[in-house]
């Protein structure tokens, strides 16, 4: 039996409130800190927010499907908080957790699988960019952050949010979508509704998730926010790398 998709005891949970009031409130308040229990079921994520965060050497774009394998007792016991309230944690790689300008992702577990005593395969979606105000320590071992969601400050869109339509950035796009390998075009096909980004950041982002491997051209591109610069910079390197290719 897998004991993170098992249900709460609810006799056992009343029994602990009733011998143990203070302490299940203490450590309640702690984990609502800490972003694993959303005060009365609030599931609605706003510009500021606390997360768990899980530092990994991987930049990740908004729209992606991010599969993860999960064994460490701390992130497994972080895994089994937001199950059981938000789904959502931060990743961010360590680096960029003290950098400046360093900026991770938002992931939402989708799907959660037993891959054997305390070790889990999960699946999760990427939401939206973020960038660490401050980080501590949690009680069980993980970080946690205080996040403020990033979008691009400049991303072509006019006061009520419609695209402001670039012609020259239309044929970049278009001239990107045809770099996409056949095995990808189904991908970026199911990831062009996902997300609450405009238009052109949409873009950027979806086709740098599928275009570009290498981690530091990624993290360059995350950390744009700029989607016209964003463009300009994936045809370089799409550019660079075909330049390669063909000396090779």
């Amino acid at each position: 039996m897998d004991p993170l998709s098992h249900p709460t005891s609810v006799a056992l949970k009343a029994l602990t409130q009733q011998l143990f009031p203070e302490l299940y409130q203490q450590r309640r308040l702690e984990l609502e800190e800490e972003g694993c229990l959303v005060p009365n079921g609030d599931s609605n994520r706003p510009a500021r927010m606390t997360l768990p965060l899980f530092t990994l050497h991987v930049s990740v774009f908004p729209g992606e499907s991010f599969p993860m394998f999960i064994f460490e007792p701390r992130y497994v016991l972080m895994l089994q908080r937001c199950l059981q309230s938000s789904r959502c944690f931060g990743i961010i790689s360590p680096n960029s957790l003290t950098s400046e300008h360093g900026i991770g992702t938002v992931l939402r577990i989708e799907s959660c699988s037993s891959a054997g005593m305390q070790r889990h395969m999960i699946v999760t979606s990427a939401m939206h960019r973020f960038k660490v105000q401050s980080y501590h320590e949690g009680a069980d071992g993980y970080l946690v952050g205080i996040l403020e969601t990033v979008h691009d400050e400049n991303s072509l869109t006019n006061s009520d949010g419609s695209t402001v339509r670039n012609e020259e950035l239309d044929i970049l796009i278009e001239l990107l979508q045809k770099a996409v390998p056949t095995r990808s075009q189904a991908i970026l096909r199911s990831r062009s509704e996902i997300g609450s980004q405009s238009y052109y950041e949409k873009q950027g982002m979806l086709l740098s998730s599928v275009l570009v491997r290498d981690f530091a051209k990624r993290q360059e591109l995350l950390e744009l926010t700029d989607s016209e610069i964003r463009i300009r910079r994936l045809v370089e390197i799409v550019e660079q790398s075909t330049r390669k290719m063909s000396k090779s």
